[in-house]
């Protein structure tokens, strides 16, 4: 027999990646607020000011800059 005159639906078994499946759960991870003290902030103040960024200022104060936004 030809393998064109198979049945070719036959032959074909559902690997787990096609077979459809419940999504994932995924939990939000929600970051705890961090305060800083008077003198950190006034000291980023002072950076920005002087610097013009929250990135620049970040930088040279040595933190994430998202920390401060």
């Amino acid at each position: 027999m030809e393998p064109s005159s198979r049945n070719s639906s036959s032959l074909k078994k559902k690997s787990p990646s096609t077979e459809k499946s419940a999504p994932l759960a995924i939990a939000a991870v929600k970051r705890q607020q961090q305060s800083h003290s008077r003198a950190q902030r006034e000291d980023f103040l002072s950076a920005l000011a002087r610097l013009g960024t929250v990135a620049d200022a970040a930088k040279e104060l040595g933190i994430n800059r998202s920390t401060r936004q």
